[in-house]
């Protein structure tokens, strides 16, 4: 006589039938095992791969870093270098402008046109005048540059030159003349400054030389 088992519904199972449940319970399990797996080592391949990103995210913040400080480094080195080419500048300017004050100090006179002083570097709170020459009846303003390039020319004959007066209110009655001084002065610049009515004068050996034609007519403002 076959054994028979009760289901879960009250009625009695074959032995086949419970064989049969069994097995696809043991099936239902495999598969089961079989994705728990799968997914165990999906799980596992995304951790790796996450430690590896994270890895190299880590390198390449230290990497970052490792320019950031050489970057610093090279940034103030080149400050430094900056700094005394800066400082070479000033000295080459300062030198320039004593050239020619103590050439105009020596001889106070524009191409004729005689001064009784020279007064170099006289600054106000809102200018500042290389050699300044005075005499009881005019005054002469000398921009100084060791190269005059063409737009300083400009900016002194715009702006810089008619703002004198305004500035030294006790000249206003005076004559006022303008000139430019330079080691290296390019024709472009004397141009703008002939243009302007200015004087200009560069340097010859240990003296200085008057660039104006004999028949040029100086402006007075």
């Amino acid at each position: 006589m076959p054994n028979n088992t009760e289901n879960l519904d009250g009625k009695y199972m074959t032995d086949q039938e419970l064989r049969d449940l069994v097995a696809s319970l043991s099936v239902s399990c495999d598969k089961t095992r079989s994705i728990l797996e799968k997914e165990m080592k999906e799980v596992a391949r995304r951790q790796k791969e996450t430690d590896r990103m994270q890895k190299e995210t880590s390198l390449e913040i230290k990497e970052v870093a490792r320019l950031q400080k050489e970057t610093g480094l090279q940034m103030k080195r080149t400050d430094e270098k900056i700094n005394k080419l800066g400082g070479l500048g000033t000295n080459i300017g300062e030198s320039t402008e004593i050239f020619f004050y103590h050439g105009f100090k020596e001889t106070p006179s524009l191409n004729g046109v005689a001064f009784d002083e020279a007064v170099h570097n006289i600054r106000v709170r809102r200018g500042q005048y290389d050699i300044v020459l005075y005499s009881r009846e005019c005054v002469a303003v000398i921009e100084v540059k060791h190269k005059f390039h063409p737009r300083d020319a400009q900016l002194f004959v715009d702006e810089k030159l008619p703002k004198f007066k305004e500035l030294f209110p006790e000249y206003k009655d005076h004559k006022l003349y303008g000139a430019i001084a330079g080691f290296i002065v390019p024709q472009d610049a004397i141009d703008i400054a002939v243009k302007g009515g200015l004087f200009v004068f560069c340097q010859s050996g240990s003296n200085m030389k008057s660039l104006n034609e004999a028949s040029f007519i100086p402006n007075i403002y």
